[in-house]
């Protein structure tokens, strides 16, 4: 069903108005009958991707409505402006109040012509070649931005004075269902991430123009839809928003701010021209509801329009990720996982193991190959199955997986077999931007590191803090390095022989670069400050503070000790900041000059 903005073209003709002498064979006075539009005045359709429709202008309220532009005789006729000259129940009468007698373009001057018509709204002189929406958007801007046009050059007669409008953008329109949560809420915000600001007119003269993105502008604009100044029924907030359309398939997001939570609504549909979008959203404080105005959506690229789904721990089939907010939802990604490794999981909050026991993902056959993104979220009070080899929350990840922008605290792992790591036993992969806070490490096992027991691959930007280790051997950040460990740090007291940093740098070669230590160890236990052996590989950069004697005990790097005079902690971070260089992206900013740094991202 086509959902269409009807304007209707006619003289001001009626049977009375006219003599026979006048209608003669069809002929009408001059200067005597203009053009004149009526505008229907039709309720905005909601548009799915499974129906074709359009929206009418301005939801379908002509009385604020800007001036309409037509233009007569083809694309290279005349443009005349056209305005509101009163409303009715029934729509608008647009009139045009330049013309003059020699416009006759714009004058029906016999019963059986026909025009060429085609009309645009906003008023412009000219067809814009480039359409540009606002990153914060009002009242005014969903006006006068909301660019609709006929699909070509249509041709109107007396007898046939319809034409019709489509709109050229897509319109978003978001609902917040009243909660509690919200609210006792003391901020709520929406956004629209991933965006474009700017779209090109094309196939203007086609049966079906549309306004594209702009191929140099990249979606990463963040729009700002309008609150309406009063909810719709049943809701807390509302909020309209218009969207250049895509025609790529991409991850739509919809961000609601709680305070300072950030709920992200993912994988949506396609902003196609001519739909308007309703979500009504429920935000409870574990996560998001979701549905469409008139149905559940199930916004994904296999079957949009239909079904339901809930944000509340969801798989994204398309492109096989977990968004997890609970720790059922961990275990159901954990689930997966052990059929299928290369399954990505996303934390979307903060999540409380509540001390329940972990079993790893991946093992030395069967290497994990996903993403797991904390996306800045911590997993507290997780137990590490200690009764067997290659544990932590990773067995082993492959080359080609990634663990990133994590918080593990308070972990607690009991060893009593051999290779552990809080974040993985065995790295093949990348671990960057992860911090393991508070982490319990007991037992008597060898080969034991914070972050991982053994490194073939990359170790970038993470840190160990307040660690409590008692066991045979130890690395604080891995036991064996045989990849690249950079801008990583370790603090704790270690009851066990190794190295604050590592214990094993290989004789295959790893590469150490630009991190430090500052830790305490327990008497009779040899420790060193950076390395213990230096079997092979470099240290380059590398500073300790604490107590120990040495950085590295056998071998040659480039450790140095940290003291209040001859090398404070503001020196030090200066000097690894030189070896990381300005393209790494992060660098060690201190408080004052006798404090350890901190990893902040460069501005």
């Amino acid at each position: 069903m086509k959902h269409s903005f009807l304007v209707l073209c006619a003289a001001a003709l009626a049977a009375t108005a006219c003599t026979n002498d006048e209608l003669g064979n069809g002929t009408l006075p001059g200067g005597k009958y203009p053009l004149e539009l009526t505008a229907a005045n039709l309720h905005e359709a909601v548009a799915t991707p499974a129906v074709t429709g359009t929206r009418s202008t301005v939801d379908g309220n002509w009385e604020d409505a800007l001036s309409v532009a037509v233009q007569v005789g083809g694309e290279n006729g005349p443009v005349k402006e056209y305005k509101v000259a009163s409303t009715s129940g029934n729509g608008a009468k647009l009139t045009c109040s330049t013309l003059t007698e020699a416009d006759t373009q714009f004058w029906w001057t016999s019963s059986n012509e026909s025009k060429k018509v085609r009309a645009w709204y906003p008023y412009s002189e000219t067809v814009p070649v480039d359409w540009s929406v606002s990153l914060t958007q009002t009242e005014e801007t969903l006006k006068k931005e909301d660019f609709m046009m006929t699909d070509g050059q249509v041709t109107v007669s007396l007898n046939n004075p319809q034409i019709a409008f489509s709109h050229l953008l897509a319109k978003v329109e978001i609902n917040l269902i009243q909660s509690e949560y919200l609210r006792n809420a003391s901020k709520v915000s929406v956004s629209l991430p991933g965006m474009y600001e700017t779209g090109t007119l094309r196939d203007l003269s086609s049966s079906r123009p549309v306004i594209v993105r702009n191929n140099e502008e990249k979606a990463d604009k963040e729009i700002i839809p309008y609150r309406l100044p009063s909810a719709n029924d049943g809701c807390y907030a509302s909020y309209q928003a218009l969207i250049i359309p895509d025609e790529e398939q991409k991850t739509r997001k919809i961000n609601v701010i709680v305070d300072d939570v950030i709920y992200t609504l993912s994988n949506m549909a396609t902003y196609n021209p001519r739909f308007r979008y309703t979500y009504n959203i429920t935000v409870q404080e574990e996560g998001l509801e979701i549905a469409s105005i008139e149905q559940s959506i199930d916004w994904n690229a296999t079957n949009p329009g239909s079904g339901g789904i809930t944000l509340k721990d969801h798989y994204d089939q398309a492109t096989k990720t977990y968004y997890v907010y609970t720790a059922d939802g961990l275990d159901a990604w954990a689930e997966k996982a052990k059929t299928d490794l290369t399954v990505s999981c996303i934390l979307m909050d903060d999540i409380d193991y509540n001390d329940k026991e972990w079993t790893a993902i991946g093992d030395p056959g069967n290497q994990y190959a996903g993403t797991f993104d904390g996306g800045g979220h911590t997993i507290r009070n997780i137990k590490i199955n200690g009764n067997a080899q290659n544990n932590g929350l990773f067995g082993y990840i492959a080359g080609g997986g990634i663990v990133k922008n994590l918080t593990v605290k308070n972990a607690s792992m009991t060893t009593s077999g051999t290779k552990y790591g809080i974040i993985a036993a065995w790295n093949d992969g990348t671990i960057e931007n992860c911090v393991v806070s508070s982490c319990d490490i007991t037992g008597s096992s060898d080969y034991v590191g914070c972050i991982s027991y053994q490194n073939f691959g990359r170790i970038s930007c993470c840190r160990v803090d307040d660690a409590n280790v008692s066991c045979g051997s130890f690395g604080g950040i891995v036991w064996l390095n045989n990849g690249r460990i950079e801008a990583s740090s370790f603090q704790g007291h270690i009851d066990a022989d190794g190295g604050a940093l590592v214990e094993t740098n290989s004789i295959i070669g790893g590469t150490i670069i630009a991190c430090w230590t500052d830790a305490t160890h327990e008497e009779g236990k040899t420790v060193a400050g950076i390395v213990r052996y230096l079997d092979g590989g470099s240290v380059t950069a590398c500073y300790y503070g604490g107590d120990m004697d040495a950085g590295i005990l056998e071998g040659n790097g480039d450790a140095t000790k940290v003291d209040g005079s001859t090398c404070p902690w503001g020196l030090a971070a200066g000097l690894m900041n030189s070896e990381l260089g300005l393209d790494f992206g992060w660098h060690w900013q201190t408080d004052n000059e006798y404090t350890p740094p901190t990893l902040v991202p460069n501005n």
